[in-house]
Formats: C-alpha cells, sequence, structure tokens
C-alpha cells in the first residue's frame, strides 16, 4: 500500500484540478466576505490539526471511489493505518453489508454533486462493528460531474481521534471551509462572539452569516435547557485555556430543534504572546446521529428485553467456547448467575462425561463442518447440567453466525424437565386406559354373551307358551267353557308374541356387537326395497291414521348391500315413525344420491312429537329410547334404531338423526351403491 510520500503526491494530484474550480471559490469568498475575514492558511491548519474528527478523501473520478488520504483519526477509529486504507475503495469497511440502502441512497447523492450524511454498520480491522455516521460532499467542476468526495467519520457514540497536520494548500482549504458539512469559526471567548463563521452555518439554523456574528448570538439560540451548562462549560474552558469539547442543542430559526457536537481550541501562543482571547473551533449538527443513536439503543433496548424476556434460555458463546451473553431464562433453568457463567466455558453446562464429546462437535461446529452442522443445527434432545450438578432433560438449537472476523454460536435451549414428566404422566394413563378399555370390551362381549345365551334359552319356553297358546284361543282340542277365557288365552299369545319380538332383537344386538351377522351383499333394487317394507307396515299405519307417501327417482342405482337387512332397517324406522305420530300425521320415504362417494342416501320422514334435543346425541345407542323413559304411551325398549344403526354400519353406510321437537324427525341411511360408471367396468 502506499505510504506518506504517496498521499502527498495525490493530494498534489488533487491541487491540479483544483484549479479549474473558481466557481466554488468565488462562492466561498463571496461567503466569507460576508461573515468576516477569512483565517489564513496557518490557522486553518492549526484548527484542523486539533480536530479530533476522522477525515478521509476518495478520488470520484476512478469506478472504484478509492481512498486517497485518511487522516491518523481515520486510523484511530477504524483501526486501518494509512497504508492499508489508500488505494480502498469508499466502502471497503461495510464488508458483506454493501447492500444497505442507504449506502445506495448515499452514492446517489454524491453523484449528483449534493452534499449528504448517513450511517452505516462499519467493520474496523480487528473484525468488531461499530455505526459509522458519515458527513460527505463532493467537489465538483464546472459542469457539476463530482470529482472528489471528502468524508468526515463519527462513530456512533464518539468522535475520534486527534487529526493529523497534513499539507493543504490554500485552495484546498478554502474550498472545504465553503462546501464541507460543519460550521468552521473563530470567535473571542469567552462570550464566544464569533468574527469569522463558514457558509455552512447558514443552511444549520437558517439565520444569515450576518446573523451569527452579532454579540451573544451564540448563547441566544441555545435551548434554555442546555443554556446555562453549555455557556459555563465553554466559559471555564476558554478561561483555562484549554480545548474543549462538549454537546448541546440550539434552536433554528424554524423554531426545530439542532444537536451541535462542538469542538473549540485554544492558540497557546498567540494567547502566551499576543494576550489573544481568540479561539476556534469546529461545530458538527449530529441531529441525524442523535436520531440514529436514539433508534439504535431503541433497537438494542427492545432486542434486549426480547433476549431477557424470551421463555427459553438464550445465550451466546465465541472463540474458546466461552459464554458471552446469557439470558434471564437461561440463568433460571441452569442456575447460575449471569455475573459468574460469562467467561466461563460452555462445558460447565454439560454432564461430566460428555464434555469431551461436546468440546470436539462444537469446535467443529464453529469451523462450519457441515455434517455437524446438519446434526447440531436442528432440534436435539439432550442432557443439561444445573449448577448444583444435577442433570436435566435440555431441547437445543444453534444457530452460527459473524461478526467481522469473529464467529459466534447462538444456542436457545428449552428446559424439558416438566413436559418429559407429563410424557411419563401421560403413558401411565395411556397404560391405564388401554387396561381399562380392554376390561370394558370384555365386559361387554361377557354381556353379549350372557344375552345372547339368555335370549336362546327364553326362546324355547317361550314358543311352547305362544304355540298352546294358540291351541286354547282356537279351541282346537274342544271349548274352553267361559269366553273370558278364550280372551285369556289370546292375552297370553299377544304378550309371549311381543316378549318374543324383544328376545329377537336382543339376538340380533348381540350378533351386531359380536361382529357375527351373516351379511349377503348384492344388488338391491331400492323402489322393491321401499315399496315391500311400506306395504309391511302398511296396516299399522292404517290403524294409527296416518298416511304414507315415497319419492324415488326412477334413475336411481342399486344399493350394494344385503336386502333382508336393508328390509329390517325400514321396518324399525317406517314402526317408529308410526308410534311417535299422531293421527292424521304423514310419513314419507325418499332416496337421492348422496353428495359424497358411491352412496345413497334414504329419507324416513314424519311430523310427528319430534324428539328432545337432550336425546339426540344418545338415541342409537341401545336401549335409549326417544321418548320418556316414564311414557308408557309408547311401548318398546330402544333397541330398534341401535339395530338399524349397527346393520347400516356392517354394511359401510351410516345412520344420522335430525329432529325438531313438537315439529318433525327425519332419519338418513347412507348405503353403498352401485353407480353406472362402476358397473360399466372398463370398456
Amino acid at each position: 500500500m502506499a505510504g506518506p510520500n504517496a498521499v502527498h503526491s495525490a493530494l498534489q494530484r488533487l491541487s491540479r484540478f483544483f484549479g479549474g474550480l473558481r466557481n466554488h471559490r468565488a462562492a466561498a469568498d463571496r461567503a466569507n466576505a460576508t461573515a468576516g475575514s477569512q483565517p489564513s492558511l496557518d490557522e486553518l491548519t492549526g484548527l484542523f490539526d486539533k480536530l479530533n474528527q476522522s477525515v478521509a478523501i476518495a478520488d470520484y473520478r476512478s469506478p472504484t471511489i478509492p481512498l486517497i488520504y485518511v487522516n491518523a483519526a481515520f486510523t484511530e477509529l477504524t483501526g486501518y493505518a494509512v497504508e492499508d486504507a489508500l488505494g480502498c475503495p469508499c466502502g471497503f469497511m461495510l464488508g458483506e453489508n454493501l447492500d444497505q440502502p442507504e449506502w445506495h441512497d448515499f452514492k446517489e447523492k454524491i453523484g449528483q454533486g449534493l452534499p449528504t450524511s448517513a450511517a452505516f454498520q462499519c467493520y474496523r480491522k480487528d473484525g468488531t462493528s461499530f455505526l459509522n455516521n458519515v458527513q460527505a460532499s463532493a467537489v465538483t467542476d464546472e459542469d457539476g460531474t463530482p470529482l472528489y468526495l471528502i468524508a468526515f467519520l463519527q462513530d456512533a457514540t464518539r468522535l475520534g481521534a486527534r487529526a493529523t497536520r497534513t499539507d493543504w494548500s490554500e485552495d484546498r482549504i478554502s474550498k472545504i471551509v465553503a462546501g464541507a458539512n460543519v460550521i468552521l469559526y473563530e470567535a473571542t471567548a469567552p462570550d464566544l462572539t464569533f468574527s469569522f463563521v463558514s457558509p455552512y452555518a447558514e443552511s444549520v439554523l437558517g439565520f444569515p452569516l450576518s446573523e451569527w456574528t452579532k454579540p451573544s448570538f451564540w448563547a441566544d439560540h441555545i435551548h434554555p435547557e442546555d443554556r446555562e451548562r453549555a455557556v459555563e462549560e465553554h466559559k471555564k474552558a476558554a478561561l483555562a485555556g484549554r480545548e474543549h469539547e462538549f454537546e448541546y442543542r440550539m434552536i433554528s430559526r424554524r423554531g426545530t430543534i439542532v444537536w451541535m457536537r462542538h469542538l473549540t481550541t485554544v492558540d497557546d501562543r498567540r494567547r502566551r504572546e499576543e494576550n489573544s482571547d481568540q479561539v476556534r473551533g469546529v461545530i458538527v449538527d449530529v441531529t441525524e446521529q442523535k436520531i440514529l443513536e436514539d433508534r439504535f439503543r431503541q433497537r438494542e433496548h427492545w432486542k434486549s428485553m426480547v433476549l431477557e424476556n424470551a421463555p427459553d434460555a438464550i445465550l451466546t458463546v465465541g472463540s474458546e467456547l466461552r459464554i458471552q451473553s446469557f439470558n434471564a431464562a437461561a440463568e433460571k433453568v441452569f442456575g447460575w448467575p449471569r455475573d459468574e457463567i460469562v467467561g466461563q466455558t460452555i462445558n460447565l453446562l454439560v454432564p461430566e462425561e460428555q464434555r469431551n464429546t461436546h468440546t470436539a462437535m462444537a469446535m467443529a461446529y464453529m469451523e462450519k463442518d457441515e455434517r455437524i452442522a446438519r446434526t447440531m443445527g436442528d432440534w436435539r434432545l439432550l442432557q443439561g447440567r444445573r449448577r448444583d450438578g444435577s442433570l436435566f432433560p435440555i431441547m437445543v438449537r444453534l444457530g452460527h453466525s459473524e461478526i467481522g472476523s469473529q464467529s459466534l454460536v447462538t444456542a436457545i435451549a428449552r428446559d424439558m424437565t416438566d413436559v418429559d414428566r407429563r410424557n411419563r404422566e401421560l403413558s401411565d394413563l395411556s397404560q391405564q386406559l388401554a387396561l381399562q378399555l380392554e376390561l370394558a370390551e370384555n365386559a361387554n362381549k361377557a354381556k353379549t354373551q350372557f344375552l345372547g345365551t339368555m335370549s336362546h334359552e327364553l326362546r324355547t319356553p317361550l314358543n311352547a307358551i305362544i304355540g298352546f297358546a294358540e291351541l286354547l284361543e282356537s279351541e282346537t282340542f274342544g271349548p274352553l267353557g267361559a269366553e273370558r277365557y278364550r280372551h285369556y288365552a289370546g292375552d297370553i299369545r299377544t304378550s309371549g308374541q311381543h316378549l318374543l319380538s324383544i328376545i329377537n332383537e336382543i339376538l340380533d344386538l348381540s350378533r351386531i356387537e359380536a361382529g357375527r351377522v351373516d351379511l349377503t351383499i348384492e344388488d338391491v333394487a331400492i323402489d322393491t326395497a321401499v315399496n315391500n317394507a311400506v306395504d309391511a307396515i302398511r296396516p299399522m299405519i292404517q290403524k294409527a291414521g296416518l298416511t304414507v307417501a315415497t319419492d324415488l327417482p326412477a334413475d336411481l342405482p342399486a344399493l350394494t348391500a344385503d336386502q333382508r337387512s336393508v328390509h329390517q332397517i325400514l321396518l324399525n324406522l317406517l314402526s317408529n315413525a308410526a308410534k311417535f305420530t299422531p293421527i292424521g300425521g304423514f310419513i314419507s320415504v325418499s332416496a337421492r344420491i348422496a353428495d359424497v362417494g358411491s352412496a345413497v342416501d334414504l329419507f324416513v320422514e314424519d311430523n310427528g312429537r319430534g324428539i328432545p334435543a337432550h336425546i339426540l346425541p344418545s338415541l342409537g345407542t341401545p336401549f335409549q329410547k326417544a321418548s320418556s323413559a316414564h311414557d308408557s304411551s309408547n311401548p318398546g325398549t330402544g333397541l330398534g334404531l341401535a339395530i338399524s344403526r349397527g346393520l347400516a354400519e356392517q354394511m359401510d353406510g351410516s345412520l344420522k338423526i335430525e329432529s325438531s321437537e313438537g315439529e318433525w324427525t327425519r332419519i338418513t341411511v347412507t348405503l353403498p351403491c352401485a353407480l353406472q360408471s362402476d358397473r360399466a367396468g372398463p370398456a
């Protein structure tokens, strides 16, 4: 890289093309004539000698805009020596962040010859990041084409080190005075009455330069809350003859607040030899920087709040696997206070027997080993170690990042102790439920077997009772004598038949629950099945004073079902409808192709008493009746719907009950069918 001689040579080259910039010089001369006499070259050089602000100059004519000058303050701010920086593109400290929108806007404004300022996330030579506040001006030719860029760099939290002396020509100094985005001044101490201010002052506060040179202008326009402190601070430093730097707020002509960073220097030689009370300095508008600093602080505060209030433990690990940050959740999870664990190795949080393996894998992860990164980059269930030495289950996920040359790993850890305990409890509960379910199923099987056995045992004597009752009722072997005996025999027969139907229903239900229903799946014509069921139940419907109607489209496909089961389902549903519909009511049976799948919906509807809403959810389970248990007007066991649902499900169908109490009931039976496309088969 080039050394100091190269800097001098570069500045000499700059001075040659500065000669054509007469318009800038004329503007500067006019501005200085208004504000007072311009300081000499020696005076301005002395001022820049003491300016502790980083300065850089770049050649805008080159595509890369290389740096051709940096001062010592630049080196102190960034860590890059003069020979390191010269020749580098002006954005080289952005690292991989060249896509920052602020950087593109910055270059665009400079390319238009406009002064501009912006803040960038930059990196020093040692890899540490800092918020770089840059105020820059472009020196242009007569056509407005940028020739070179002068930039003042500031750390977002402090100014740079004292500027180094450079061999600047008077022409270059005057152009910087006229175009730099800082206020250069000369004034009397200790009241700071300006005898000279640079033209930029007018754009900062909006007051003409002639106003700036009036007595007490400076103090009068300081913010009331800062005035006493700023004036007193300046007065003490000026009387003591020492350089001082301070910040305060001023009020612009528009009434807005402008933050100022103020550096005043005292010429000790003139002060001693000439008894001069003149001071010189630089005032920098740092309002944007203050706004950026405030936003930066808010962002950092927000990130800190997020980390501190995160429910998971979050910690960062740097080189040598030493912990750099430890949030509140991590303190709670691992039992380590932050001030004790930060700086210690991560192995303190790892079981002793796993530390060697963990160290090897962690170092490989830090070095971006792809195989290890795939393993450790996802959530993993591990064991953690608390401060008291106890071990606990923990879910960990790692993330890798780099800040400059520093490699960092962020670990998110989640204590799984409670989850592990709940999982064990859930496993125990599942085992208990499985055992209880097995016991219930065994009990249900035993109940079904008992009912089936008892039903068979009851049917034999019951058939004999019904047969003998029929013989007595018909007086087959001779008259019984009194007429009432024949009626008694009829009652015995009727009761026996009713009891037999109940036993048959119990047998049907037990076979369904045991899965022992013999089904013959075949094509069942819907109109035939419905008409047969209606004809079978018609005497009961007529006796109840009801009307029945059917609505069966001609193009309905056949059901794929067991014919006897379909007939039994329809008989059960029609019988229930007849029982619960008052005289004069109607019953309808209809069908249509179901909305989903290859199936047909069969509807049995009535305008009877309906079903109470609280009974609907349980209706269709064994022994659950649609009417009250104490209502004897409609006898029955409540098995009809349960049998119908069971038979429908045995045929891969379903049964749904809908009702409005006091108005209507609709039962939908959905059964598979053979659609035409299914029946046709492949062509």
